[in-house]
């Protein structure tokens, strides 16, 4: 791959000094500039063979950044999503299968030093997104939610999750697929995770229509009549957090009390809680995925894109927020905050 950065303080008279010329000279597959000082409708030039993505300041002939590739991406992410960032148009993210390209025009701390704070706190928030670790696709589009799953074999946990065709899958918080099983039939119940054996080695219970299921980490079906008796009697627990209004959680205290929670963000879609991190990780109806804590501390590294349904956890067991985030195809994508992020 042949990638050109390039800070061309102002893209409209670098394009009357060369610019195209230049481009067509390197070929490059990635083309990636700051500081273009342009709005997109003002960015009329012909560049044949390249995707164009522009992000510009709202104070016009200021900062800006842009990418033109050859390849279009995955998906298309404009600065931080943090507020008090983006307004300058300083970050560009394209993904792609294997890899994340970024442009980025880092803001100068000025003569002074008057913007220092600004710098610093830009500084700050650049290294503590969401990082996207995997992505996995199902044979179909998913009929369930994902859900973390306990292993017992490294203390961490996994994703569950069923296909339209139902298929079930269990995947490695590292994306590796452990297993998958022909169940022939969707899932209609929560699933309830389960300790037949009391001996921390976990089992999934749940009905697909008039039967039901109860199976182990290993994909293998539990038949002692004792242990799915057992299990049949068991119930979901109930969710510490719900959504209570549009931008209000409802967060249940250890002592059995609820109490709410205000969003910067809404209308609410869905909140899950994660004790661990001490976390209420919740979904919007546009699929933007945000966390904040029970006082209302915002957490940094949102948003991410969750465009059906999401799960949250801890998944390594090393106070580092987990994300698995589901699209409407049925591919799960992982990201995983910062380890100091939530400590």
């Amino acid at each position: 791959m042949k990638l050109v950065s390039w800070n061309v303080n102002g893209l409209r008279a670098c394009l009357g000094k060369g610019f195209l010329d230049y481009c067509t000279q390197e070929n490059a597959d990635v083309i990636c500039l700051q500081e273009t000082k342009l709005q997109p409708e003002q960015a009329v030039f012909e560049l044949h063979g390249y995707h164009r993505y522009f992000y510009s300041a709202e104070k016009k002939g200021y900062s800006g950044t842009a990418i033109l590739t050859k390849q279009a991406p995955l998906s298309v992410r404009y600065g931080l999503g943090l507020d008090e960032h983006d307004h300058e148009g300083r970050l560009i993210t394209l993904e792609y299968p294997n890899c994340f390209i970024a442009t980025c025009y880092t803001p100068n701390a000025q003569d002074g030093l008057k913007r220092l704070d600004h710098r610093m706190a830009w500084d700050d928030a650049a290294a503590r997104q969401a990082v996207k670790e995997w992505s996995f696709a199902l044979e179909a589009p998913a009929a369930t939610a994902p859900r973390a799953f306990p292993n017992h074999r490294n203390g961490r946990y996994d994703v569950l999750i069923q296909d339209t065709e139902g298929t079930l899958y269990l995947i490695s918080d590292k994306g590796s697929l452990f297993w998958k099983k022909k169940l022939g039939a969707t899932i209609t119940s929560p699933i309830v995770v389960c300790d037949l054996y009391d001996n921390h080695k976990y089992q999934m219970a749940f009905w697909t229509g008039k039967k039901f299921h109860v199976i182990d980490r290993l994909g293998n079906y539990v038949t002692a009549a004792d242990k799915v008796a057992r299990a049949k009697k068991l119930k979901a627990p109930t969710p510490q957090a719900t959504v209570v209004s549009t931008n209000e959680i409802g967060y249940q205290l250890r002592s059995g009390s609820m109490r709410k929670v205000k969003t910067p963000q809404s209308p609410l879609s869905s909140v899950v809680y994660v004790p661990s991190v001490d976390a209420l990780v919740y979904r919007l109806a546009d699929g933007k995925v945000y966390a904040i804590h029970p006082d209302g501390k915002t957490i940094q590294g949102f948003p991410v894109m969750a465009e059906k349904d999401f799960t949250a956890q801890d998944f390594g067991r090393d106070h580092r927020l987990g994300i698995a985030a589901l699209s409407p195809e049925g591919v799960i994508t992982f990201y995983r905050l910062p380890q100091d992020e939530n400590k």
